[in-house]
């Protein structure tokens, strides 16, 4: 587990008790909502979602691989917000002051996780705004800063692989990586917005 400071990004591996940093988004209104969960075991912290309304109007549901290439993932995106200590949260998560932040190594992302129907903290995401991301529950996710990086399944950013000079074909919530990190969960990221990929 490491992350490689520079001049950018100067700070720990993982966030402290947020996921938007306020000194690194000092022109960014960081509006922290409250809203529920859509499904059980997957809205922890750093979790990408998006508003789906299901059974309560505020329900929210992790971003799906690619999420962006159809007109209605264009909208709102948002990440899931640390909270201090709340007795909805698993007994046997490890971290007790933050019972939904995972650490950088291989947990089961379900102790850090909220039930189904149950209050989440999101921010709405924001072109430009610097935020911590999960890119995996097992600690193995890498990054290369400057790298960009897309939404994936369960909320996860992933790699869009190396392009092969084809047109672009693919529209994806697209993240920039602002510190190399190798063995982590935890990514800090800047949000692009929407922009085409090449998939391949």
């Amino acid at each position: 587990m490491t992350l490689t400071n520079n001049y950018y990004y100067k700070g720990p591996a993982l966030p402290g008790d947020t996921v938007a940093p306020a000194e690194y988004n000092v022109f960014k209104d960081i509006r922290r909502i409250n809203a529920t969960a859509d499904v059980a075991s997957l809205l922890t912290a750093g979790t990408l979602c998006y508003l789906t309304g299901t059974t309560q109007a505020s329900d929210m549901t992790p971003t799906v691989t690619e999420m962006g290439d159809v007109d209605a993932q264009y909208g709102l995106i948002c990440v899931v917000e640390i909270e201090k200590h709340n007795p909805q949260y698993a007994t046997t998560t490890d971290l007790a002051v933050w019972p939904n932040k995972m650490p950088n190594t291989s947990v089961t992302r379900a102790n850090y996780s909220p039930a189904a129907e149950t209050k989440i903290i999101v921010i709405p995401l924001e072109e430009g705004m610097n935020i911590w991301i999960l890119g995996s529950q097992d600690g193995s996710f890498d990054t290369t800063f400057g790298t960009c990086y897309i939404a994936a399944a369960n909320g996860y950013i992933k790699a869009t692989g190396a392009p092969t000079g084809a047109t672009p074909v693919a529209n994806a919530q697209h993240f920039m990586s602002l510190a190399t990190t190798v063995n982590q969960n935890w990514a800090f990221c800047r949000y692009l917005g929407v922009r085409a990929y090449d998939p391949s």
